[in-house]
């Protein structure tokens, strides 16, 4: 996908030439703490997503680094579940992603369409609390914008702040390595409220289909301690509303915390589907796709 490329190219050159932080770094030099030098963004990421020393993405040079190393991955891990949902007459496809960060959905989505030989347009609304992603979607406005899909992000909250389709419906509501983050990030207590809003959300905005997709950790029935807890007690909830859900759990074929029950399908497969970025300086260890993933549509 040339796009894709496109962006890898964009965000290395940005990375590479980044000035140093000097005095501004928001988090007191956390690389030179670790003992790496400044430049190699690999210890601050580790920092966010493995040892919780840093909470959020804190400079634009991390956001550019976090596209290289993850993009190729999460936008494949997408598309396996858009190669499988039919369609049918749909020609405008109204997403809405919740936490969207740089919005790596959107190669998943649209690479998906061209393997399906799809006219489908894309109507694309990404809501993300932090502005440091602002750079990196900008980006892909301008590498996509001759493709006649429709992109559109917002640093708001989502749950106050969503402008409505045309259509007044939602035709997919995303959830990207969203409830990970939040558990990891809030208190027990939260959780539940913050699930709750989400499903406010996919009543109040008319939300035709759910896609879910994270890390693959499964946790504790009803303990809300994983991303996935969180997503299955979504659908209880939608369940004990009234509303038919019809879908499937997928996994991986490396996946390590697959649950002893029948409701989870193994992809046959978990290689990459974009071709990769030439001499990656930020993909060490990230080889396969390796994520849990949910798929269901919503009937009254």
């Amino acid at each position: 996908m040339q796009e894709l490329l496109d962006l890898y190219t964009d965000c290395y050159t940005k990375w590479l030439n980044y000035p140093p932080c000097g005095n501004d770094c928001l988090e007191n030099h956390y690389c030179h703490r670790s003992g790496c030098l400044e430049g190699d963004c690999s210890q601050c990421m580790a920092a966010i997503q493995r040892y919780g020393a840093i909470r959020a993405y804190p400079c634009h040079k991390i956001t550019y680094y976090y596209v290289m190393r993850f993009f190729n991955r999460f936008a494949s891990e997408i598309e396996y579940i858009i190669r499988l949902i039919n369609f049918g007459q749909i020609t405008k496809l109204n997403v809405v992603s919740l936490g969207c960060g740089p919005g790596s959905e959107i190669y998943g989505i649209i690479h998906g369409f061209r393997h399906l030989n799809l006219t489908t347009q894309l109507d694309y609304q990404g809501y993300d609390l932090n502005p440091i992603w602002g750079d990196v979607q900008q980006m892909s406005i301008n590498h996509l914008r001759n493709t006649g899909h429709g992109l559109r992000f917002f640093n708001t909250n989502m749950f106050t702040t969503f402008q409505p389709f045309h259509e007044q419906s939602v035709d997919l509501l995303v959830m990207n390595y969203l409830l990970s983050d939040y558990v990891k990030n809030s208190a027990q207590r939260t959780r539940h409220v913050f699930a709750d809003e989400i499903i406010d959300f996919i009543i109040r905005a008319n939300v035709k289909r759910v896609f879910f997709n994270d890390i693959s950790l499964y946790g504790y029935y009803g303990q809300l301690d994983t991303a996935v807890q969180m997503m299955e007690y979504i659908m209880n909830r939608l369940k004990r509303f009234g509303y038919t859900l019809r879908g499937r759990r997928f996994h991986f074929p490396n996946d390590r915390f697959v649950p002893p029950n029948n409701l989870w399908r193994q992809h046959g497969i978990g290689d990459f589907l974009f071709t990769p970025m030439q001499n990656n300086p930020a993909n060490e260890g990230i080889d396969c796709c390796r994520s849990k993933q949910v798929y269901f549509t919503i009937e009254n």
